[in-house]
């Protein structure tokens, strides 16, 4: 795409000087003079541009307002030049432009009933005339002002500005139309993060359509979907993140990650065949980058809500150099603020810069980074049950620690990324990044299942305390090479590309002297009589590099005009090397070694699909996708053993997407199938060995987990104004080996619902909303402990035992009124009906794992826009 410079256009009898909007600096400089010249003489560069621009679809959200003012805005979001004559509009009305369009249904849709049409000539120019009655030449004429959409083809899936709960477009899948992936795919846009004044990844996806939230400490969350956990996550679609799914990933982990940075939240239902890393069949996670705006804004906000919790964000753009081939974005956040459970507070602070150059009119090269310093008081076990599994009924102010537990951590990523276009029809994408992190970790861990009858049993095993210092490095490369070509009267889509992902984790950790302390009541425990300030020693030190590659490919072939067939697949390889080191506490030395390595190479997991377009609007579809898991560190019998094959996540799936009111509402129906097969189970036939196989030999791959249901989802604009984003899931899963459910905390059923409208008339400048999210009951199974009448204790034989959380409904309201152009002041009312409820259960046993859901709490934001 060429990106226009500051140019000289001759229009009829007037001379115009366009100069590039308002640069990040705050300068602001737009020139217009008057020169008799008599002919006109257009500029072959901005034709060229125009015609690169003409066939791609864009999201508009343009107000209603005067003819004249609303050609100009779309003028500027279209990236094209076009003249009239002043009087051509005089006195006509438009109402405005919402949703997806070419460029020239655009035009059509603005110009209709106004008498007016469109020409183009051949160097790309658009002119404005009546029906009745041809221009004359030589008439004065207006230029609306020149904008190109730079990231229209290399950045799909933007949201922001579009005012929309939906986008047709993602950058999930390199790129693709939602109704192309044959697959689920739920997108939470900019403006649906605004409403709801969401903060991290964990507030998002809480409120994401079938995704189900379980809170792991005060500074990290597991998601999951369908059953499954979801352990692929990507940024713009490209390059991965590594997860602790498998033990790694404590301080690079998404969970918390600060939506600052970020313009939506695309989530894949389901196995990711081609892009992402080993991992669980749940689905995939992509964020998608804020990007730099070629026009000057500033963006901020101020504020403040329950707990004292209080939050600064100042996010500025616009482009570098006067004529705009470079652009840049900065975004700042300041965060202090306590929560619902005592003593715990968090301070944050985030820096994101990001800067594209158009090195050429085919080459764009993107650089950014951030940098995050988040000190968060750690509780990492949350609260413990009776042994015979009854809740505690402790308040929701409860916290199990000082702060003197805490989690320090101070993350850093970079990047650099090129865009290349290959003719009209071909680009090249080459990323390369690197994410560093550090955390300073202290713990007391209190936990253990609590006697009915004397109150005792929490106690902490790590004596005086414990204390972690971690340090992660994680480099990847990915490049994808996507276009288009015609064969047999069709076009065909391919994309092909590759990734590596090194992964590098080092775990010092630190005891103090004392043995396991013992709270005699727990209900007259107080953390704060248990500091201590003995010195830390050194007790052992672990190192663990993680090596992923691979490399990918599909075909989406048109065999018929109604059909598409989508082949492919990804080769991976995976190698594992760690070493653990017990070291004597006072002389350093290493008293005990336990080296684990184990690798897979050219795992293949397929990709197949069906696209068939029943109406321009509706399509149905169906697909078969792989997902895989390393597990070769386990060994099958007989001794010395051999590794296990990965576990396979397979995903069939059958549905039907629409595209409805111009692209302004989108509907999903999915029926899948999950089938997991190959998980480790024990071999009766070959008791634990003692020694250096004594973990790994032998096994069995029998594990088989099963997981089938229902998606219905519906996103976007229902009329003018009224935005909704609602999602039903229905989910059925089981384990083959047990004939029991596998994921019990999964509810049966999850529906949540979002929707704002913003009110006309005399109330105009008001917007409305809320929504809920309503769930069936969830469980956990675990053993207990029996009452014993010799001792009159809970101390007897184990017994299987259940623990069941109601199902229930969550309510959220939010009120938003702009004041001004500038200003707009929102009120948000979470869990309006005060609803007590744990949003986390147990483990399998009574120790610990339970975590309140958040109270009733209010938060008023101020933001401002220019």
């Amino acid at each position: 795409m060429n990106h226009p410079h500051n140019h000289f256009y001759m229009l009829g009898k007037k001379y115009f000087l366009s100069i590039a909007p308002t640069s990040i600096a705050g300068c602001v400089l737009t020139a217009a003079v008057a020169f008799p010249l008599s002919n006109a003489v257009w500029v072959a560069e901005a034709a060229a541009q125009i015609s690169t621009t003409a066939a791609a679809r864009k999201t508009y959200n343009i107000p209603a307002g005067p003819l004249e003012t609303v050609l100009n805005h779309f003028g500027r979001e279209a990236g094209i030049l076009l003249t009239f004559s002043p009087d051509t509009t005089a006195g006509l009305q438009s109402t405005g432009l919402q949703g997806s369009y070419t460029l020239q249904e655009g035009l059509d849709r603005l110009l209709a009933g106004s008498n007016l049409y469109t020409v183009q000539d051949a160097k790309g120019k658009y002119s404005l005339h009546k029906l009745s009655k041809t221009s004359a030449a030589g008439e004065s004429a207006t230029l609306l002002t020149e904008m190109t959409v730079t990231g229209a083809a290399i950045n799909p899936g933007m949201t922001e500005g579009t005012g929309s709960y939906t986008t047709s477009q993602s950058s999930y899948g390199k790129g693709q139309k939602l109704k192309e992936l044959p697959q689920t795919v739920t997108i939470m846009t900019y403006e649906r993060i605004q409403d709801q004044a969401l903060k991290t990844l964990d507030d998002v996806l809480k409120l994401t359509p079938g995704v189900t939230v379980q809170q792991d400490s005060t500074a990290n969350s597991n998601f999951y979907s369908r059953g499954f956990q979801i352990t692929n996550f990507q940024i713009d679609g490209n390059s991965p993140l590594l997860y602790n799914a498998q033990g790694y990933g404590y301080g690079l982990n998404a969970s918390q990650l600060d939506l600052a940075m970020f313009d939506s939240i695309e989530v894949l239902r389901g196995s990711d065949a081609l892009y992402g890393t080993s991992g669980e069949p749940g689905g995939a996670i992509n964020l998608v980058r804020k990007k730099p705006t070629k026009r000057f804004q500033v963006k901020a906000l101020a504020h403040a809500g329950s707990w004292n919790n209080y939050r600064g964000e100042l996010d500025v753009g616009g482009s570098i150099m006067a004529n705009g081939r470079i652009r840049g974005r900065l975004v700042g956040v300041y965060e202090d603020r306590e929560f619902f459970y005592d003593v715990a507070k968090s301070d944050k602070y985030l820096f994101y810069g990001i800067i594209e150059a158009d090195l050429t009119s085919s080459t764009l090269l993107t650089i950014g980074g951030d940098f995050m310093r988040h000190d968060n008081t750690h509780w990492r076990n949350g609260l413990p049950r009776y042994s015979n599994s009854a809740d505690l009924g402790l308040p929701r102010s409860t916290f199990f620690g000082t702060n003197d537990d805490r989690w320090l951590r101070n993350n850093n990523r970079q990047f650099v990324r090129i865009d290349q276009a290959i003719g009209t029809d071909w680009t090249l994408g080459i990323e390369a990044s690197r994410a560093h992190s550090k955390i300073d970790q202290r713990d007391f861990l209190w936990w253990g299942a609590i006697d009915p009858i004397t109150f005792s049993g929490l106690y902490n095993f790590g004596g005086h305390g414990l204390k972690n210092i971690r340090t992660e490095t994680q480099d990847t490369l990915d490049a994808v090479l996507k276009g288009s070509f015609q064969l047999l009267g069709r076009e065909h889509k391919v994309i092909v590309g590759t990734n590596i992902s090194r992964y590098k984790n080092r775990i010092d950790s630190h005891g103090r002297t004392g043995g396991t302390i013992r709270v005699p009541n727990i209900f007259e425990f107080d953390a704060a009589d248990y500091r201590f300030n003995d010195p830390y020693f050194l007790t052992d030190e672990e190192k663990t590099t993680i090596i992923q590659k691979g490399f990918y490919g599909s075909l989406a072939a048109k065999i018929a005009d109604p059909l598409t067939f989508i082949i492919g697949g990804r080769f991976s390889w995976y190698k594992y090397d760690n070493v653990w080191n017990e070291l004597d506490p006072d002389t350093g030395t290493v008293t005990f070694t336990d080296p684990i390595k184990y690798k897979d190479s050219a795992v293949f997991t397929p990709y197949l699909g069906l696209v068939f377009d029943l109406t321009k609007q509706w399509s149905t579809y169906a697909s078969i996708a792989e997902t895989y898991k390393p597990q070769s560190n386990n060994r099958k019998g007989p001794l010395p053993g051999t590794p296990l094959d990965p576990v396979t996540g397979r995903t069939y799936e059958v549905g039907i997407k629409g595209s409805l009111f111009d692209e302004r509402l989108n509907t999903a129906l999915a029926l899948f199938s999950i089938k997991r097969n190959g998980q480790a189970v024990r071999d009766p036939a070959y008791p634990p060995t003692p020694g250096d196989l004594g973990s790994t030999c032998c096994w069995l791959d029998d594990g088989r987990v099963v997981s089938k249901g229902v998606d219905i989802e519906v996103s976007g604009e229902i009329v003018d104004g009224w935005q909704i984003q609602a999602g039903y899931t229905f989910n059925d899963n089981e384990n083959k080996a047990s004939s029991a459910r596998y994921s019990t905390f999964t509810p049966k059923h999850l529906f949540k619902l979002w929707s704002s409208y913003e009110l006309k008339g005399v109330l105009n400048g008001l917007k409305l909303g809320g929504g809920l999210i309503a769930q069936s009951s969830s469980y956990r199974q675990g053993t207990t402990r029996t009452f014993n009448s010799a001792t009159g204790l809970y101390n007897g034989p184990s017994v299987d035992y259940e623990f069941t959380e109601p199902g229930r409904v969550l309510v959220d309201l939010f009120a938003q009124y702009r004041l001004n152009k500038h200003w707009s002041a929102t009120l948000n009312v979470n869990n309006i009906f005060d609803k007590k409820y744990y949003e986390t259960l147990t483990w399998a046993n009574p120790d610990g794992g339970n975590w309140y859901g958040t109270p009733r709490n209010f938060l008023l934001t101020m933001r401002y826009s220019y």
